[in-house]
């Protein structure tokens, strides 16, 4: 037979060496474990397939390299030599380790190495190599999963136990021992039996009995234990076999939860529950009682006020019939709730329209509560329903008040935006195209200043309606805040929103407001947006409001298209770009002061005065020039911040000058303020504070009014100028000569300086009008008494022409150009 010719050939002294190799090579190849040959130099010889697979190498990638260099990494590599010189030395090893794979995978592996003895010589290793990394990773989730089972058994409120067949503990957590006042030591020397009555004791025996003669568990049963302070605890327990490692049963486990309180409420509820009725009649609650076992409903309190029926009528009503009287509408979402409440034998509240005696539905709140028996099961619902028709009138009404403007009845912008917004969202889905208008009155303000604001609120109310009137049934017409408005063009080109927005024009162009005998006459500017060419509410709106301010820049009472590359759109894009960069820089304190020489063209060597500038660092650190965000600040009402904030640390850095004896007596700083700054009633007191603060003394500072902004807040001007010059310090006139009629102001606004035009001054060496110009305002200064000051002065030139006309003082670069105003 062949098998046993080849036992008998492998068995014989000196069998045959071509069966041997054969039957090695086929042993070697098919091991389901990696295997490899190395030489003395821990050199691969050779390798089977499983090797190679495991490690994710090809057979050419391997031989003649050093196994540790392949599949071992540098946090690896002392423990990996210490097994190799191991097994070199003649030893055989096995170890569980980690080896990586080709694609730096990490695994499990468990390496049996035995020497390759001839004679009595070692000619190469052996390595038998096991992938157990399955292994490893089930042995660490069995050893997490147990650490989770007892991190949650330690955690939880309600106690667990398990003990054996006679009642002696063998576990229980901290929240068991806890739970009855005694501690972990004393509670391990006593059983069930030691904190029951003999009764209750007989009874929980007979139920653990029942566990261990069925197999099955006890979901709950409900008992009274003694604590150790005397005081009586009402208990819930499941309880459930334990079984030991052949299947017999061992021993029970279980959980105790304390329902002490529980128990109490529901005796207190039972107690309170007449009382309860009786108020109920006084609120207009209607009481029920319902039985589940019988289905029937005992009913009491304010029967007739919430049904409109007697206690007669009603007591013919049955759980089916009260069912059937709640709207089909909101019918399965009350029944799903109670029916949870009943399973969990909780409380529950549920609001739904029922239907009374005459027919009619009126909204109803029904809060109830399931009572349950000692076994957990409910067997009585009881609860109150209360007519809740005014509340919801009310929750219609306010719901209205939050979508619709007061004034004229409108939607609000919060509604507007929020069609808006799911107009969006169902842009992808229904491919319609949208338009927007946005609508800003011009003249509004002056029905406003001229008879008061109630006319102006009946021209927007008016106007609300006339607009109304032009809009489709499925458009979206709001008013949005103060004078403007806007309109959702649903389903509309733009073509045709520009042709609705025409005839917008010519209605307001023909409405003639009436108030007490006076007619008044509006414009309308207005921005139209393509919804389909942006994204976002805030983008789209802002697009609109970009394409009305275009239409106001060219000469309001018009019509203007966003279009993103439009000129007037980018400037407005920059100033609002400029607002945000300018609150960003505040907060961040990205302002920088410089400063410029006023030389006194006199020779007095104790006066000293420059003028101070502002500067702003873009986020990459760059320098910004005033006038790439002046005009954004002054267009969105921030000068004032930023005039605060130049005050703040001008004064702030003088004081440290005059602290390191570095201020010379006669210095004066001017610094230049906004119309809207000093306009503020509050901007002279801020000035005063901010003095005190610092103890500057006030004749070290001057502030510089443009002649326009003093001329257009005259009064307000005069009232600041006023105010600071009491404290002692000094106004400048800048820009003096660059209005229409400016001499005429100069008897009337205190000043101490007049800051000459710029634009006069630069060009006086070469023009005679300039130079005339400048020489009438220099000599109108001498008359009332007020120096004049230069600026631009670019050349001697200039310099010469201004010290001949007279000129006291000059500034501009042929003296000094900006450079920061350091303070050390």
């Amino acid at each position: 037979m062949p098998s046993r010719n080849l036992f008998n050939a492998l068995r014989t002294e000196g069998a045959d060496p071509q069966l041997e190799r054969a039957l090695f090579r086929r042993l070697f190849d098919s091991s389901p474990e990696g295997i490899v040959l190395l030489d003395n130099q821990d050199c691969i010889v050779r390798v089977n397939s499983r090797f190679l697979e495991m490690f994710g190498y090809t057979k050419e990638e391997v031989i003649g390299r050093p196994i540790n260099s392949l599949i071992v990494d540098e946090s690896q590599s002392k423990e990996a030599s210490q097994l190799t010189r191991a097994v070199l030395d003649n030893q055989s090893i096995q170890e569980d380790t980690v080896r990586f794979r080709k694609d730096g995978s990490m695994i499990y592996v468990s390496i049996l190495g035995h020497p390759i003895m001839v004679g009595e010589g070692q000619i190469g290793v052996y390595g038998i190599y096991r992938d157990v990394t399955r292994q490893k990773l089930q042995e660490e989730m069995l050893r997490q999963s147990e650490d989770k089972y007892r991190t949650i058994i330690e955690t939880i409120e309600d106690g667990y136990f398990e003990v054996d067949l006679a009642g002696n503990f063998l576990f229980f957590n901290e929240a068991l021992p806890r739970m009855l006042g005694y501690d972990s030591a004393a509670f391990k020397a006593v059983t069930f039996r030691d904190f029951t009555s003999p009764e209750t004791a007989q009874r929980v025996f007979e139920l653990f009995s029942e566990v261990y003669a069925s197999g099955k568990s006890n979901p709950g049963f409900s008992w009274e234990a003694r604590a150790m302070d005397g005081t009586t605890r009402h208990l819930e327990t499941s309880v459930s076999l334990l079984r030991s490692g052949n299947g017999e049963p061992a021993g029970f486990r279980g959980v105790v939860r304390d329902v002490t309180q529980r128990v109490r409420a529901e005796a207190a509820l039972r107690e309170s529950e007449e009382r309860y009725r009786l108020m109920a009649e006084n609120t207009g609650q209607l009481i029920y009682d319902y039985d589940l076992g019988s289905g029937m409903i005992r009913w009491s309190g304010a029967i007739q006020r919430v049904t409109g029926q007697t206690p007669e009528e009603l007591d013919k009503v049955n759980i089916d019939e009260w069912m059937e009287r709640i709207h089909p509408d909101d019918r399965d979402e009350a029944v799903v709730l109670l029916e949870k409440a009943e399973k969990e034998g909780s409380q529950y509240h549920v609001e739904y329209r029922f239907r009374n005696g005459s027919g009619d539905y009126f909204h109803a709140e029904d809060n109830g509560t399931f009572l349950v028996d000692a076994a957990g099961r409910a067997y009585r619902m009881v609860g109150t329903l209360t007519d809740v028709s005014e509340r919801h009138r009310i929750n219609r009404e306010m719901a209205y008040q939050a979508a619709h403007d007061e004034l004229t009845g409108l939607y609000n912008r919060r509604r507007f935006e929020q069609v808006l917004g799911d107009l969006l969202a169902q842009g992808d889905e229904t491919g319609d195209s949208h338009a927007v208008l946005y609508m800003d009155l011009d003249q509004f303000k002056v029905v406003n200043d001229t008879c008061g604001h109630h006319a102006g609120d009946e021209l927007l109310r008016q106007l609300g309606v006339a607009l109304k009137s032009l809009a489709r049934s499925s458009d979206t017409l709001a008013r949005l805040g103060g004078d403007e408005f806007g309109l959702i063009l649903h389903g509309c080109s733009l073509p045709k929103a520009e042709e609705v927005g025409r005839k917008i024009l010519r209605m307001v162009n023909d409405f003639a407001f009436t108030w007490q005998g006076r007619s008044f006459t509006i414009g309308i500017s207005i921005g139209v947006v393509d919804v389909s060419t942006l994204a976002g509410v805030a983008e789209i709106l802002m697009a609109a409001d970009q394409a009305c301010y275009s239409a106001k820049n060219l000469g309001r009472n018009r019509l203007h298209v966003y279009h993103s590359e439009d000129s007037h759109l980018c400037r407005h894009q920059s100033e609002i770009d400029a607002a945000a960069e300018i609150t960003d820089a505040l907060r961040e304190d990205r302002f920088e002061l410089y400063y410029q020489r006023i030389e006194c063209l006199t020779g007095n060597p104790e006066e000293s005065h420059c003028e101070i500038l502002l500067r702003m660092r873009d986020r990459q650190g760059g320098l910004v020039s005033p006038e790439r965000f002046i005009p954004g600040a002054e267009r969105y009402n921030m000068m004032s911040s930023i005039d605060r904030w130049v005050v703040s640390h001008v004064l702030d850095g003088i004081r440290q000058r005059i602290d390191a004896g570095r201020h010379r007596e006669g210095g004066r700083y001017s610094i230049n303020l906004s119309g809207s700054s000093f306009g503020e009633a509050s901007f002279s007191d801020f000035v005063a504070d901010e003095l005190r603060r610092t103890g500057v003394p006030p004749r070290a500072i001057a502030f510089e009014i443009t002649e326009n902004s003093a001329i257009l807040s005259l009064e307000r001007a005069l009232d600041f100028m006023r105010s600071v010059r009491a404290m002692g310090v000094k106004v400048m006139l800048d820009d003096f000569g660059s209005g229409l009629s400016s001499f005429g102001y100069l008897k009337t606004l205190p000043v101490d300086y007049l800051k000459i035009d710029g634009e006069l001054v630069k060009d006086i060496a070469e023009g005679s009008i300039d130079l005339a110009m400048v020489e009438a305002i220099h000599r109108v200064g001498e008359v009332i008494g007020i120096p004049t000051v230069a600026e631009h002065v670019s050349s001697r030139e200039i310099l010469e022409r201004l010290e001949e006309v007279g000129v006291q003082y000059a500034q501009g670069f042929f003296f000094h150009e900006p450079e920061p105003w350091r303070l050390d």
